[in-house]
């Protein structure tokens, strides 16, 4: 019998280090079982793909390099040029359409959810100054408050599953290194005990 894989869960303080952390683990996981052994995954990139996307929009930045910076680096506290407003029709309809499509992405019901997101963004006409502000709303106010506690937990995983379908192995190692919330350290750990993993939250 093999040994059970492990889903790895990092947590931590803004600036602690997990992302080295974990980009070292999977390094050194795969340096001694293979490339497939260890898979880094984060609970928030569909996330920062969507502010990546508005910001683009609304600052008409082209270069990935600096989009990485607003979005993972350090202009990420930078107060914007100018501040973002979700409730521009072209703006709410974008974000609606993406929370749509991780909806049914992770099996959620997505009809009803959507058109109350949208009708929030249009009456709340939401405005952000900095690119962490706007992906704190991203997260809480558009993904856990109009799609339930577990909305990114469960687009984490059935990306997870199509990866692994794609590639026709399961890695011994499933790393996480954004892990902040309780339903995150929930997910991994239901999500462990239903699929044969053992889980380790750090």
């Amino acid at each position: 019998m093999g040994l059970m894989p492990y889903i790895i869960g990092l947590g931590g303080r803004a600036g602690a280090g997990k992302s080295y952390v974990s980009k070292e683990l999977v390094e050194q996981l795969r340096s001694a079982g293979g490339n497939t052994a260890a898979l880094r995954m984060k609970f928030v990139a569909p996330l920062k793909t969507i502010a990546k996307t508005i910001l683009s929009i609304s600052l008409d930045v082209k270069s990935v390099e600096e989009l990485d910076r607003y979005v993972e680096g350090d202009l990420k506290e930078e107060r914007l040029p100018y501040n973002i407003n979700l409730g521009k029709e072209s703006l709410a309809c974008f974000v609606t359409d993406e929370f749509s499509r991780l909806a049914q992405e992770s099996d959620e019901e997505e009809s009803p959810r959507s058109l109350r997101l949208y009708a929030k963004l249009m009456a709340q006409k939401p405005s952000f100054a900095t690119p962490r502000a706007l992906m704190q709303y991203l997260g809480t106010e558009c993904g856990r408050d109009c799609f339930g506690p577990d909305f990114w937990v469960d687009v984490a995983f059935k990306r997870y599953e199509a990866k692994v379908e794609r590639r026709g192995v399961r890695p011994r190692y499933l790393v996480f290194d954004d892990v902040r919330f309780a339903s995150e350290r929930h997910g991994i750990r239901n999500y462990a005990r239903d699929h044969g993993f053992k889980s380790l939250l750090v």
